[in-house]
């Protein structure tokens, strides 16, 4: 039995992304003792670690104490504020560490690197990442989850006649509730029937049901779902976040309207020059009818197009490549791969 760390943030803020692609891959390795480190989860946030050991820390900083006292085996970081000056000072203290990342845009000191986006390639971790780090890069290696498989579309509907919305675990632009009153202003919208699930930390819970409970939507509302795979095999589309429920959409086959609610999205901005997985929207835009409107149209013509397209990008192993590689590493690893010394690379 290996001892495997997860660092890592989630919160109303950021969302729950991180969370989310951990615990997929903490699934992988069950039989094994799990912790995770984070600083306080916000909402219903913990119940999606409620199966594993969980530690509260005030600052990530403190990490390094409990890494140092435990020595874990692998330990497995996925912060955007974390880069090689962190890493560096946890790497003595475990077998494996692990980095995934998706933006390219600081330095690392790791044994493996994951980014698992589409569009990436291990020229853009050359020089962020000390000579000989394992890469496990593109879309590969993305983190969908293989549940998403058993609910792969075989074709796209003519008609729309339900739709799924979701914005993440956390939705901090408040990309929900501004959709759901756009959609009651609009006679072709509100015909649909709608599952909205608005997210263990969703900061608009109780003005999104004041809202529904007094429009003439037909509507049911979850807080928080485990069964996202089945609800978007079962819905004709989808309007949600770009980023990880980009590539979730994509793997099943869901024409759907995505929309930007971060900075750090650009990998799904590139995708759809390159590749039709429908229209992109702004947060801004969800306010205007027209837009949204004309969003969900592009959808329902193109639907067996961006179905296709979207099934062939994403086979949803990702996960399961990812946990091979590491139960391969960790069972073959070296002295030298072990105590493998910072490089001045990362010291920057």
């Amino acid at each position: 039995m290996s001892k495997i760390f997860f660092i890592l943030r989630a919160d109303s803020h950021i969302g729950s992304g991180h969370l989310m692609r951990c615990s997929r891959l903490a699934a992988q390795f069950e039989q094994n003792d799990i912790t995770f480190i984070t600083p306080a989860l916000s909402g219903m946030l913990p119940v999606i670690i409620s199966d594993y050991n969980h530690i509260t820390v005030g600052s990530l900083d403190d990490a390094v104490q409990i890494v140092s006292a435990h020595k874990p085996d692998l330990v497995i970081i996925d912060c955007y504020e974390l880069d090689a000056v962190f890493e560096k000072k946890c790497i003595p203290h475990c077998r494996l560490l692990v980095v995934i990342d998706d933006l390219h845009n600081r330095t690392h000191n790791s044994h493996i690197l994951i980014d698992g986006n589409l569009n990436c390639t291990p020229d853009d971790y050359k020089t962020l990442v000390p000579e000989g780090t394992v890469l496990l890069i593109g879309g590969k290696y993305g983190m969908t989850d293989s549940a998403f498989m058993k609910y792969r579309k075989e074709a796209a509907e003519n008609t729309f006649t339900t739709g799924l919305i979701c914005f993440g675990g956390a939705d901090p632009v408040h990309a929900t509730l501004q959709t759901v009153r756009t959609i009651a202003k609009s006679d072709f919208l509100k015909k649909m029937e709608y599952t909205i699930v608005t997210g263990a930390a969703n900061p608009d819970y109780d003005q999104i049901c004041e809202f529904l409970s007094s429009s003439d939507l037909k509507y049911r509302l979850l807080k928080h779902s485990t069964e996202m795979p089945k609800l978007m095999g079962e819905h004709d589309f989808a309007i949600g976040a770009c980023g990880g429920m980009s590539y979730e959409r994509l793997c099943v086959g869901l024409p759907s309207v995505n929309v930007i609610i971060a900075d750090n999205q650009n990998a799904i901005i590139e995708l759809s020059k390159k590749y039709n997985i429908g229209r992109l929207l702004k947060t801004e835009d969800l306010d205007n009818v027209k837009l949204l409107e004309e969003a969900v149209g592009y959808a329902q013509l193109h639907g067996e197009e961006i179905r296709k397209t979207g099934q062939n990008l994403i086979d949803g192993k990702g996960i399961e490549r990812i946990a091979y590689e590491l139960r391969k590493i960790l069972a073959t690893q070296n002295e030298s791969v072990r105590e493998r010394k910072v490089t001045k690379e990362t010291d920057r």
